[in-house]
Order: C-alpha cells, then structure tokens, then sequence
C-alpha cells in the first residue's frame, strides 16, 4: 500500500486480533549500526506516544529475513489507515472540512510536542485519513526527542541556516505548509530547495528578525539583500479567508520566535470554534 522511512507498507491481518494492520517490513534490519538505530528510535518514540490523532503502534516483531542470508527482518505493525493519505485526497473539501482537518493535526501536534518529540517530516503524504475523515500522524522514522534534531522534508529557514540550533517550531512550518496545500492542492515551497523560493512567498526579514539569526554569515547575507514583499495574500486570494489568511502568517513566519507554537494555534479564532465546525463536518458528509 506503499512506503515509509526506510521500508515497504502492505496490508496485513492480526490474526490473533482479528485486527486489519498496516505492517511495515525493514529488511535486514541489522545491516549496518545506523539504520538499526533508526528503527530502534522509531519504536521507542511511537511506544511512547498514545493519541487519537497519531497512529497507533500494535505490535514489533522480527523474522530472519526473507533476502539475506542469516539477516533478520523487523516488522512494525500499526493500526490500518482505511482514507489513504491526504496527498492522495482527492474528494472536493469546503471551508469547514479544512478547519476541522487542520484542528485534527494541531490537536495531535500540540500532544506530540508535549511529548518532546519532534516529528521533522511532516508531509501530506504522512498524514493518513481514516474512512470519518479523523486524521493519523504517522511516520517517526525520521523523529527526534528534543535533544537530536537534524533535518526534515519541508525545511524551515532555520533549518536552511543553522547547525541544529532549532526547536519544535520546523513542525509549525511544515503544518503551514500541509495548511496552504490543503487549501490550494498546490505547494507554498517546493520540498528541499532554499531561503531563495522560500523568500518569495513569505518576503525577506525584518532587521529585528535578521538579527535573531545566530549566525554571523546568514545575518550578513540576509542584510544585504535585496527586500522582497510577501505575496502569501495574492497567491491565497479566492482560496481562503482572512481568519485561515491570519493563521497561516503565523505559522510561516520566518523567526520561529514570532511562530505560534501547535497550542496557540488552536486559540486562533480560525480553529478555536471546534465544537460548531466538527458537527458541520459530521453532517455534511
């Protein structure tokens, strides 16, 4: 059904549960130290976490493996996502629908980030839908705890300019990013390029935001040059309001001190009227 960090997705039943699993098999899992130890952290990070909006672990086994010789195959079983994915959505989505699927994801970002964890690839691909549209986050192959973070899939421009000095605000970034997909079915920045693309949707820094950068050279790069207006609000026009419009300012702001973190996002008035927009929602469908 498809792929993840570093191994194949399929279908599979718990037989023992009569459960109908998502089961993901990492081949010859002790190839080489590095990717044992991605997978390890992987478990560990998703035994940990228990929320109605993140996938659910169900169970972690191992097998020798089925192409290479005295190998050992890992197996991750999680619960099966019967909506695919929302890269892969294609039902027509109102204005209420997007509310109530961006209050899903801040709702169980906001948890994750409790947690200490930093998911690092949010994409739309790893944001899987059951068959009530309720949403699973999903993929921590490439997660961290708070203390190990490098890089991930929708780099924010910290993450562009610094040597791990950053924090849980790349995943507000990348949310910003699903926000303006979702909205739009098209990307705000193409995945993996840099503070050029970037820069012109959201336009150049401020000086006091230049100046929060640790970096001597990006701060002397980014002063000289030349000044660029964000054009988030005619790329947006027609597609959202000024309440989702505010909200993604917000969430794409180049300082990630001036970022909403998942919690302040969910006091916005795009999102805070939950109750009114998820019975919407419910009987729309």
């Amino acid at each position: 059904i498809g792929s993840g960090s570093y191994g194949d997705v399929c279908r599979a039943t718990d037989c023992q549960a009569s459960l109908t699993v998502a089961l993901k098999r990492v081949g010859d899992v002790l190839c080489c130290p590095l990717l044992a130890k991605r997978v390890l952290r992987e478990v560990c990070i998703m035994r940990r976490l228990s929320h109605r909006y993140v996938i659910t672990l169900t169970d972690v086994f191992i097998s020798m493996s089925m192409e290479v010789s005295g190998g050992i195959d890992l197996y991750i079983a999680t619960e099966f996502a019967d909506g695919g994915d929302m890269y892969h959505l294609r039902e027509p989505l109102t204005p209420q629908h997007v509310k109530f699927l961006m209050w899903q994801l801040l709702t169980g970002m906001s948890y994750i980030h409790s947690c200490r964890v930093w998911h690092r690839d949010l994409k739309s691909e790893n944001i899987l839908l059951m068959a009530d549209m309720s949403v699973k986050i999903c993929d921590f192959g490439l997660s961290r705890s708070a203390e190990e973070v490098k890089l991930r899939y929708y780099r924010a421009p910290e993450v562009i300019m610094s040597r791990g000095q950053y924090s849980s605000s790349i995943d507000i970034w990348s949310l910003g990013c699903i926000f303006w997909n979702v909205q739009t079915r098209e990307e705000p920045v193409t995945p993996g390029q840099g503070l050029d693309v970037i820069f012109n949707v959201i336009g150049t820094p401020g000086w006091s935001d230049i100046e929060s950068v640790p970096s001597e050279s990006w701060r002397s790069y980014l002063k000289h040059l030349p000044g660029r207006v964000r054009n988030l609000t005619e790329q947006l026009l027609g597609y959202v309001d000024q309440e989702a419009l505010d909200l993604l300012f917000r969430m794409l702001a180049f300082n990630p001190g001036r970022r909403c973190t998942a919690e302040e996002a969910l006091s916005h008035i795009y999102v805070s009227n939950r109750l009114y927009f998820a019975f919407s929602y419910k009987y729309s469908m």
